[in-house]
């Protein structure tokens, strides 16, 4: 399986029903890695959801498969990118979290990071431009990925500017002051803000 991140807009949030209105996939695009993902690549996938045969998707947490945050009840592909309604679990502390984050950024005007877990099924290469092209995929699974996290197989251990940190530092003290988090999400955070000033003071 494969991992594919992706700076998403978040189109509508609703914490009284638990629904989140996101892109988990863009098209077009050149990603980091030199691939290109077509405005096709999800046809069957789509096709497969709505009449009831992909009905082990599921809306993970950092692609770990027992942290299920909820499942897709919409899912739709326009010129942007893929995108899924997820009705999320609020009973559970975790989404509660993560909620207080998606409300945290669009207040900001920002996005969390959100990742597919999915499998090539026909591809391209261009060697001109050495960019493969996926023509076609099947999707697993899609994921919100934590703060400061922006790549699941590579967490963030350094900080590459002062300005980059102060900035994350800011944020993440922003979110202390107004996210309705549990006492592990805090001390999570805590966790961080103590790492970025490290880092901070090593430039």
């Amino acid at each position: 399986m494969e991992f594919k991140n992706y700076k998403s807009v978040i189109n509508d949030i609703d914490e009284a029903k638990g629904y989140v209105d996101i892109y988990v996939s863009a098209y077009g695009n050149k990603d980091l890695v030199g691939d290109i993902m077509d405005q096709k690549a999800f046809n069957k996938t789509i096709s497969d959801f709505k009449s009831g045969g992909s009905t082990q998707l599921r809306h993970l947490y950092n692609h770990t498969e027992d942290l299920l945050l909820g499942l897709p009840v919409e899912m739709s592909s326009d010129q942007k990118g893929l995108r899924v309604v997820s009705h999320m679990n609020m009973d559970k502390q975790l989404v509660k979290d993560t909620f207080s984050d998606y409300k945290f950024f669009a207040d900001h005007n920002n996005s969390l990071t959100h990742s597919i877990g999915y499998t090539a099924i026909n591809k391209e290469f261009d060697k001109k431009s050495n960019t493969r092209i996926l023509k076609e995929v099947k999707l697993f699974e899609y994921s919100t990925i934590p703060f400061l996290a922006a790549n699941p197989l590579t967490p963030m251990n350094e900080i590459k500017s002062l300005k980059e940190g102060e900035d994350i530092l800011l944020q993440v003290k922003k979110m202390l002051e107004k996210g309705d988090y549990s006492d592990e999400r805090f001390e999570q955070l805590e966790t961080k803000i103590n790492q970025i000033e490290s880092l901070i003071k090593s430039f």
